[in-house]
C-alpha cells in the first residue's frame, strides 16, 4: 500500500495545480496548437513567434493571420494588443466563442466591447477573461467580483485590480487566488511584506518571481 502523501506534498501540488488551471484558460494553451497548425500553413516563423508571444505584429502579418481566424489562433490575434481598432472590433463579434475569450482579454478592446462580452449576473469563461483586463472599469470590476461573476484567481491576476479587492483576495481563504494576486505588479508593499510570511509555498513562491517584488527587495537592500 503507497503511504499516504505528506501536508508538504499536497501544498506543492496545489501550486503547480494553480498553475495549470490558470494556464487552462490563458494564451499559453493556445501556443503550441497555433504554431503547429500556421507552420503546416507556410507562414513565416518570424509572425508565428510574435503571434505565440504576444509581440506587436505588422498589419500586414495581422491581416494574413486574420485569414486562419479561429481556435487557437484566433485567441492568440485576437488578444494581441497590436492589432487594427477595426479587425478588433471585427473579432468581438466572431461566431467563435475562443476569439471573442481573447478579444475580452485585450486591453485595446473599446469599453463599450468590453461591457457588451460581459455576462452580467453569472459566472462564465468569458467574465473570467473580463476579470483579467486592465481596461474594464473599476466600477464594472468590482461589481462582476461581488456577484461572483467570475474567480477570485481571475481577478487576482489583472494589473489594474483596485486596492479594496487586492486586500480582499489577500484576507481570504482562497489559497490558489492568492498564488496569483502574489505574482500582480500592483501589490502594495505592505502586501507583499504580509505575503512574504503567508503559510503556502506557493504564494511565497510567486511572490518572488514578482518583477515588483524583486524590485522592491532591491530597493530595501540599497536604502538598508
Amino acid at each position: 500500500m503507497s503511504p499516504a502523501p505528506t501536508f508538504a506534498a499536497i501544498r506543492l501540488f496545489a501550486f503547480f495545480g494553480a498553475l495549470l488551471l490558470a494556464a487552462c484558460n490563458s494564451p499559453p494553451l493556445y501556443q503550441t496548437r497555433a504554431q503547429q497548425f500556421l507552420e503546416k500553413k507556410g507562414v513565416p516563423q518570424a509572425t508565428i513567434t510574435r503571434l505565440v508571444q504576444r509581440q506587436p505584429l505588422t498589419a500586414e502579418e495581422a491581416a494574413r493571420l486574420e485569414v486562419f481566424c479561429e481556435g487557437a489562433v484566433g485567441h492568440l490575434l485576437a488578444s494581441n494588443p497590436s492589432i487594427p481598432p477595426a479587425m478588433l472590433l471585427r473579432l468581438s463579434l466572431d461566431s467563435d466563442v475562443e476569439v471573442r475569450w481573447g478579444t475580452a482579454y485585450n486591453p485595446r478592446t473599446p469599453v463599450a466591447r468590453l461591457l457588451g462580452l460581459r455576462d452580467a449576473g453569472k459566472y462564465s469563461t468569458m467574465n473570467e477573461y473580463l476579470a483579467r483586463n486592465p481596461a474594464l472599469p473599476v466600477e464594472v470590476m468590482t461589481a462582476m467580483y461581488r456577484s461572483g461573476e467570475a474567480s477570485k484567481l481571475g481577478f487576482a491576476m489583472n494589473p489594474a485590480l483596485p486596492e479594496e479587492l487586492i486586500r480582499d483576495i489577500a484576507a481570504s481563504g482562497d489559497e490558489l487566488a492568492r498564488i496569483w494576486l502574489a505574482g500582480n505588479p500592483s501589490l502594495s508593499p505592505e502586501l507583499m511584506t504580509t505575503l512574504e510570511r503567508d503559510p503556502i509555498e506557493g504564494v511565497r513562491r510567486s511572490l518572488e518571481q514578482n518583477p515588483a517584488y524583486k524590485r522592491w527587495r532591491q530597493g530595501n537592500a540599497t536604502t538598508g
